[in-house]
């Protein structure tokens, strides 16, 4: 009986990212990210994964969460809000 091996688990479904669309549902927008990082943790091992997978696993992370999106946005209202209270900006009318 053979042993089930870490890296042949993405050749079917990495995790619930890897369905494809399964059952009807939709495409997950992460997979790819998360394909990434396990073929690259996969490879050398969880301990030498928690430094070298690390840009992998922020691409990851960044997909899942938006945290680098929203603060950008917050920004660009905040930098909207100064311009509107110096007078150098006007907001479009609302239709």
């Amino acid at each position: 009986m053979a042993l089930f091996r870490f890296y042949d688990f993405d050749k079917v479904y990495t995790t619930h990212q890897g369905l494809d669309g399964y059952g009807g549902l939709p495409d997950p927008k992460c997979k790819y990210y998360e394909a990434d990082y396990i073929r690259c943790a996969a490879e050398i091992g969880v301990t030498r994964a928690q430094k070298e997978c690390a840009p992998e696993l922020a691409d990851f992370r960044e997909c899942i969460t938006g945290s680098k999106r929203i603060e950008r946005m917050k920004t660009i209202i905040k930098h909207r809000d100064q311009l509107i209270k110096a007078g150098k900006y006007t907001p479009p009318a609302k239709q």
